[in-house]
């Protein structure tokens, strides 16, 4: 029985009922699939089989277009207020019935309105209707498809068979173009697909094993895949028809002969002259039971036949998934001359797409070469004629793009390939695409996606710097030449910009001796970067003077260190950041807790009498002092530890880098510059603008860079 019933008028949207029909055949299969004179028999009474139909489908589909309400008969009055009208019978009685109804919209026609509806129709305006536009046709109908919902082992056995029939396997050489008659020979089913053997064997043949052959089609009615399992075999031999005629030819002709012998054929006597025939009518009693036979000789009459040729325009079939297209077959007999209205019949490959009785054809979704995609057939009287031809479809327009891999981690100095998939709203991957990449600041792309991870380059310095220690392999002073001695156990390794200092945590320090501070107890900023490798403190990052040691009345010019909550030299994860006066007492600005071990950028910085603490480039502390820091020449510039009068303690364990101290208060904006220019999270944004047939789509990625 059918699946589901079509039901449209032929004025408003048969184009649409046609394109409908041939998406739903490829899904559900053919034989669940009613659409009036394709599935009614020749004889059949019309209106009976519409009401078997209805009774017996799963649901009527209403196509409905622009001129469906309002559609009028020969004498003006409309078809629908006539009670006989075959569309309004269809649709009542699907109601009447319980049979569910589905409207769909076609050609830009208005929901329906209960009262332009007859009595026994208008329940149709309250359901829910699915609009279907002819420049989305593929995916609205596929949203119809869906909400049809599964189809049944049945139906799948018919869409087997309809598959097989229409699509041959691959049966080789020997039953190549021989068609073929199929039978379900086992069905099976899974939570998601159900499996179809049939057998088959040439048609007429009806001896010798038949050939196997499995598929595997999914609940919602598509055909996953298939393979053979085994060939027909050879029947027994058998006469050959031609001989078998022959000898009959014999046994006739010899027949003949014996009654012309019994009726005195061998009389050598002239024949009578032949009588004039009567127009009486013969009665059986009138026959003469010695009147010799009169065999009229037999003659075979063959029409006048000939080969027709075909050409099909465009003679190059090259579309975009999804898209339409109207052929034009031009027929010719063997003089050339084009034939006016042959019977013309048009087959697809459901693979390639689908077409219309009158030539649209329709591209699939999928892309390739279709070799034989498209097969024509053609008759006039007794000449015939055939061809096929090869379909491309392309990809639709760009929908989106993608990079690949999808996220990386680096380390600094390392690459990555990056690359980029652009598919059509299909799903079909696109090449050919014109790409322009572009890498976040302090990344180096080039125009095929290959990222490189040097090292940073610091900018040019500010105004008012007076000494930098970057820890590129030493502990030199870049900028003044007042250079620092870095204990045995220093090491040095990547860091945000080249190399930095790299701390045990335990007994390792840079020192910098007879730093002349002088110009430092006024006006002044420090500034750098660290990741803490041992957590918990007191913990200097770096110090001009006494550092904070208790009990102990020596200045300090500047400090950056982590402390406890209350103090700067308990044990804790907080930023401190300030100076002491010349008596030792603290002036001091405590900061966020810090428990992460990740690169952070941490600047001090005083002007007049206020003073800041920053973290990433935010200012996170600010308070306004009373007098200035005491003197302290003659004690060093501390980087990784905090001096206790000869002795170091307080020692930070991680890297430090990028050490600078300026002699006047650097701004927040300049501060904030300086955290950007580094971007120490390592988080960086690769971004790519892709083109195809001038439609541009965007993608990013995120590389993250391990310091």
């Amino acid at each position: 029985m059918p699946g589901f019933f079509i039901s449209y008028r032929r004025d408003d949207s048969a184009g649409h009922a046609g394109r409908l029909h041939d998406r739903l055949i490829e899904h559900f299969g053919r034989e669940n699939i009613f659409i009036d004179v394709d599935t009614i028999g020749l004889g059949v009474d019309f209106m009976e089989a519409i009401r078997d139909a209805i009774r017996d489908t799963n649901g009527l589909i209403a196509v409905i277009g622009r001129e469906w309400v309002g559609a009028t008969n020969d004498s003006g009055g409309r078809r629908l207020d006539d009670p006989q009208d075959f569309v309004r019978l269809e649709i009542a009685t699907a109601l009447e019935l319980g049979v569910r109804v589905i409207p769909v919209l076609v050609q830009g026609a208005p929901q329906l309105r209960a009262g332009d509806l007859p009595d026994d129709l208008q329940h149709l305006a309250s359901l829910n209707a699915l609009e279907v536009s002819d420049t989305r046709f593929h995916t609205d109908v596929d949203r119809l498809i869906e909400s049809l919902g599964d189809i049944s082992l049945a139906q799948a056995s018919q869409l087997a068979i309809s598959t097989a029939r229409n699509t041959p396997g691959e049966y080789g050489a020997e039953f190549s173009g021989v068609s073929m008659s199929f039978e379900v020979a086992e069905t099976g089913e899974t939570d998601d697909q159900y499996l179809v053997t049939l057998s088959f064997q040439p048609e007429g043949r009806g001896q010798g094993a038949p050939g196997r052959e499995q598929f595997f089609i999914e609940k919602g009615g598509h055909v996953d895949r298939r393979h053979v399992i085994s060939l027909p075999g050879r029947a027994g031999r058998q006469r050959n028809p031609l001989v078998l005629a022959v000898i009959a030819l014999f046994i006739t002709a010899g027949a003949v002969a014996g009654i012309v012998a019994v009726t005195g054929g061998g009389d050598d006597s002239p024949l009578p002259a032949a009588s004039a025939p009567s127009l009486t009518p013969e009665t059986p009693a009138s026959r003469s039971p010695t009147a010799a036979l009169a065999v009229p000789p037999v003659t075979t009459a063959s029409p006048i036949s000939e080969t027709l040729n075909v050409v099909l325009e465009p003679s190059q079939i090259a579309m975009e998934a999804g898209s339409t297209i109207d052929l034009t077959a031009i027929i010719s007999g063997d003089s050339g001359s084009r034939l006016i209205d042959p019977e013309i019949h048009w087959l697809a490959l459901p693979a390639a797409g689908s077409i219309s009785a009158g030539g649209v054809f329709t591209a699939g979704t999928k892309t390739g070469k279709f070799s034989g995609a498209i097969q024509l057939t053609v008759e006039q009287g007794a000449s015939t004629g055939s061809a096929t031809f090869d379909v491309t479809i392309e990809p639709g327009p760009l929908d989106r793009v993608e990079v690949l891999p999808a996220g990386v981690v680096l380390s600094r100095g390392e690459s990555v390939q990056f690359s980029l998939v652009g598919s059509d709203s299909y799903g079909n991957r696109i090449t050919g695409l014109e790409v322009s990449w572009e890498g976040g600041k302090g990344l180096s792309i080039d125009g095929t996606g290959l990222v490189t991870t040097g090292p940073l380059v610091p900018g040019q310095p500010l105004p008012g710097l007076v000494g930098w220690w970057p820890g590129d392999g030493n502990a030199e002073d870049v900028f003044a030449g007042q250079n620092g001695i870095a204990s045995p156990g220093v090491v040095y390794s990547s860091g945000v910009f080249g190399q930095a200092f790299r701390f045990d945590g335990d007994d390792d320090f840079v020192v910098i001796e007879d730093f002349d501070a002088s110009g430092l107890r006024g006006d002044m900023t420090v500034h750098l970067w660290a990741k803490r490798a041992t957590l918990g403190g007191p913990a200097v990052m770096v110090v001009k003077g006494a550092g904070v040691v208790a009990n102990i009345d020596v200045p300090t010019t500047f400090v950056l260190k982590f402390g406890s909550e209350r103090s700067p030299g308990g044990d804790g994860n907080y930023l401190w950041g300030g100076f002491e006066h010349s008596n030792g007492s603290d002036v001091f600005l405590v900061g966020p807790e810090i428990t992460d071990s990740l690169v952070h950028h941490y600047a001090y910085a005083r002007a007049g009498n206020s003073h800041k603490l920053y973290v990433d480039g935010v200012n996170v502390a600010s308070d306004s002092f009373v007098g200035l820091p005491g003197s302290t020449s003659g004690l060093a510039i501390v980087i990784g530890s905090g001096p206790t009068h000869g002795s170091f303690g307080q020692p930070f364990g991680g890297m430090i880098d990028e050490v600078q101290i300026f002699d006047r208060a650097l701004t927040e904006a300049e501060i904030e510059e300086i955290f950007m220019a580094a971007n120490p999270d390592g988080r960086y944004r690769v971004t790519v603008a892709a083109k195809y047939k001038g439609v541009e789509r965007t993608a990013s990625v995120e590389v993250v860079i391990q310091n």
